[in-house]
C-alpha cells in the first residue's frame, strides 16, 4: 500500500510538472476549474455515485456536468486520474499543482478585503506583486466583512496581513510587552 501512494504521489508530481509547461492564463484556468471540479467531488452524493462507476462512465458523467466549462487540458488531468482510480486524490493534486506553479513563478494570491477592490488597484496589486516576487500573478478575490480596513494577501508559501486587526493586534502586543531595562 505505501508503495502503491508513493508511486501515485510521484506520478501526481510529474503530471503537476507537465501541467505547469501551459501558459499563463491557460495554466490559471486550469487550476481554477480543477478546483471546482474537486469541491463538487467532496458532495457526499457525487463522491458515492462516482465511486459506483467505472473509469470511463465517470469520466463520461463528468464530462457531461463540465463540459461546456472545461478546457481540454483539465479534462485530459480529471481522465488521468480516474484511469489511475485517483479522482479521490484531486485536492491533494491540486495541492500540487499550485506548490509547483509557485517553484515555476506563477503565484496565485488571495487577496481578502472587506469591498472589491477596484479593476485600476488590483492592475497596480498584480504589478507590484510580479515585480516583488518576480513570477506571475493571478488574483483571487475575497470578501469579509470582519476585515475593517486593509488586505490579507496569501500564496500557497506565504502570509501577508495589512489588515486593521492585525495592525491592532500587534499594537496590543507591544503595550503588554515587559519593558525592558
Amino acid at each position: 500500500m505505501k508503495q502503491t501512494s508513493r508511486i501515485l504521489a510521484s506520478w501526481m508530481n510529474a503530471l503537476a510538472e507537465a501541467v505547469c509547461l501551459e501558459s499563463g492564463d491557460q495554466l490559471e484556468r486550469i487550476v481554477r476549474e480543477l478546483e471546482v471540479v474537486s469541491q463538487a467531488c467532496r458532495t457526499t452524493a457525487l463522491r458515492d455515485q462516482l465511486q459506483t462507476l467505472n473509469a470511463h462512465d465517470a469520466y463520461t458523467l463528468i464530462e457531461q456536468a463540465w463540459k461546456t466549462s472545461l478546457s481540454e487540458h483539465s479534462l485530459r488531468v480529471i481522465r488521468l486520474l480516474l484511469d489511475r482510480h485517483a479522482l479521490n486524490g484531486l485536492s491533494v493534486f491540486n495541492q500540487r499543482l499550485r506548490t509547483t506553479c509557485e517553484r515555476h513563478g506563477f503565484y496565485r494570491v488571495r487577496v481578502t478585503t472587506y469591498e472589491a477592490l477596484h479593476a485600476t488597484d488590483q492592475q497596480q496589486l498584480i504589478k507590484h506583486l510580479e515585480r516583488v516576487l518576480q513570477g506571475n500573478v493571478f488574483l483571487e478575490s475575497v470578501l469579509d466583512p470582519h476585515v475593517l480596513g486593509g488586505m490579507r494577501l496569501e500564496s500557497e508559501r506565504w502570509f501577508f496581513d495589512t489588515t486593521v486587526q492585525q495592525q491592532l493586534k500587534q499594537l496590543r502586543e507591544t503595550l503588554l510587552r515587559p519593558a525592558t531595562t
